[in-house]
């Protein structure tokens, strides 16, 4: 069934040249939308305050009253609508103020219109945005992030696919902006629509979301990353009683290989328990990973194998390694027997307190709701 004109959302495409205009049209149009058109501040002001309006696209340098200026002015009338803006020249302190009206984004010219498309598909997906001043039902973003919070940014695929420190440069409720680096030297690369994944440390919690990456900007001290915002953010309660401290040879594979056979990941215990484990590995599983955990007993006898959901990670550069955190979820009643004993020798050896029960160590893993956005 087609769907009638007037139920097609409408931007505003406005813009001094008008070649940059009809091309910001006709993607607009190809993707479903219905246009209205604005040479400068004066004419986009009228269309804002005068029709429905979903999404403004606007030129910064706007001839007569500047795009932020436009979009001041229209929301101050109790307009709501989604903005992206257009520059001709990166300026950081603009882009900061686009950023702090909550655009989706900014963009800065040459830019192909397919470049669009990712926040065409959030414009239209987002509530918008509330009036200010008037509360937001339940924030985009994890609230404890804000400039200068520092983060482990996970890269999916790609030649740049890995984990990477970075840190948060500013945020809205409509995007988040980090800055990441590699620190054997050199920068990560991401195109527009990849998909990342965001893990952060609270206090006694590990926090995770995904997101995609909509802007970006390569720097002499690394990379820039605009974020769309999460659908869901996954918080995760750290032990509360310490275990067994170990260093064991692990092996880890994927539960769910999707290319065939893998060679596994080679790690070294840092401490056991009865429902867990925290390991040292160079490359980490991503967020929610099933693997199986293959553990070498230091008295030589065959491997203790578990089923295990990785349930948090923190980057070590010192180490150029990952500090990861598992939860066992099965094995066989054998592969239990034995690891029990080797805590309790361990315990023994070391002189200290046996190992918390499982009845006494609290479960790893909390469920939350879901952060729907917007």
């Amino acid at each position: 069934m087609s769907i009638a004109p007037r139920q097609l959302p409408l931007a505003l495409a406005a813009h001094s040249n008008p070649r940059v205009a009809e091309a910001v049209c006709t993607h607009l149009q190809a993707h479903g939308w219905r246009v209205h058109r604005a040479s400068n501040g004066a004419d986009a002001l009228r269309v804002l305050r005068g029709q429905a309006v979903r999404l403004a696209i606007l030129d910064i340098d706007l001839p007569g009253m500047d795009a932020l200026a436009v979009v001041t002015a229209a929301r101050a009338s109790g307009r709501r609508f989604h903005s992206l803006f257009l520059d001709s020249l990166d300026r950081p302190d603009v882009r900061t103020r686009c950023l702090t009206l909550g655009a989706l984004g900014y963009l800065v010219r040459p830019l192909s219109p397919a470049s669009l498309t990712p926040f065409l598909q959030q414009a239209a997906a987002l509530s918008l945005a509330p009036e200010v001043g008037e509360p937001e039902d339940d924030p985009p973003f994890p609230p404890e992030l804000k400039a200068g919070s520092r983060v482990v940014l996970t890269i999916r695929v790609g030649a740049s696919a890995g984990q990477y420190p970075a840190l948060v440069v500013e945020t809205s409720p409509a995007s988040m902006l980090i800055s990441a680096s590699d620190p054997r030297g050199g920068s990560p690369y991401v195109s527009l629509g990849t998909g990342v994944c965001i893990g952060f440390e609270t206090s006694g919690e590990w926090g995770e979301f995904e997101s995609r990456v909509v802007g970006s900007s390569v720097r002499p001290s690394g990379i820039e990353m605009l974020l769309a915002p999460p659908q869901r953010v996954l918080r995760i309660e750290r032990r509360k009683h310490p275990r067994v401290a170990l260093s064991l040879p692990v092996r880890i594979w994927p539960a769910s290989p999707r290319n065939g056979a893998q060679q596994p990941l080679v790690a070294q215990t840092e401490d056991i328990g009865p429902r867990g484990l925290r390991l040292l590995c160079q490359a980490a599983p991503g967020p929610d990973s099933q693997v199986f955990l293959a553990i070498q007993p230091n008295d030589g006898t065959k491997e203790l194998v578990f089923a295990a959901l990785r349930v948090w990670q923190t980057p070590d550069p010192q180490a150029e390694q990952h500090r990861c955190g598992f939860l066992f979820r099965r094995s066989t009643r054998d592969a239990k027997r034995r690891l029990r004993a080797l805590l309790a020798a361990a315990a023994d050896d070391s002189g200290g307190a046996q190992p918390p029960s499982p009845e006494q160590e609290s479960e790893p893993l909390i469920p939350r709701c879901p952060r729907e956005s917007g």
